[in-house]
């Protein structure tokens, strides 16, 4: 049976295991099933990040035309569905600028407790009563729906409409009461 040799520590060849006849060191010895060979055991992940690095830094503009492209793509999303704004600033809002409130949850929901001076375009029937919304193209409009979410989507149809002043409510209702400001009932 030949016998096998296996590169050892230093670039030395070992015996194969079991054969300690030519073992001078016990250093030399192998100690187990694999051989050390003083290289740490890097994880997939690590080696993965160190790739990611080596090409980032390798293609600085590549990577730098890429960041910007996502931050612009982020910005311009976030402004075309309107500004996110905390219930105090809506009341600021309301107060200073004479800003309208539209309530985009379905009528149960809205007669259940809605913010004073809002007015009522459920989601699905916001392009049929864009007339309840005339002439306020100038003037601050706040979209408030359950939780915040999906607001953004008719911000989007608002501005595409040419409302300028478009703003939604972080949060939604659930935010509001969370702030305990009051809330009317029909």
């Amino acid at each position: 049976m030949p016998r096998m040799q296996l590169q050892g520590v230093e670039g030395r060849i070992l015996p194969a295991a079991g054969h300690q006849g030519q073992c001078k060191r016990p250093a030399d010895a192998i100690t187990g099933p694999a051989l050390y060979t003083g290289a740490p055991l890097k994880s997939a992940v690590v080696r993965l990040m160190e790739l990611f690095l080596a090409f980032i830094s390798q293609h600085l503009i590549l990577a730098g035309a890429f960041v910007s492209l996502v931050a612009l793509y982020f910005f311009t999303e976030l402004r075309r569905s309107g500004q996110a704004v905390t219930p105090q600033h809506l009341v600021s809002l309301v107060n200073r600028d004479a800003a309208r409130v539209v309530d985009l949850r379905d009528g149960a929901e809205y007669r259940a407790g809605h913010i004073a001076g809002a007015i009522n375009i459920p989601l699905k029937d916001l392009d049929k009563h864009m007339g309840e919304l005339a002439g306020c193209e100038d003037t601050p409009v706040v979209l408030v729906c359950k939780q915040g979410q999906l607001a953004s989507g008719a911000g989007k149809t608002l501005r595409e409409k040419g409302f300028t002043q478009v703003f939604r409510l972080a949060g939604g209702i659930g935010e509001w009461e969370a702030a305990r400001l009051p809330l009317v009932k029909k």
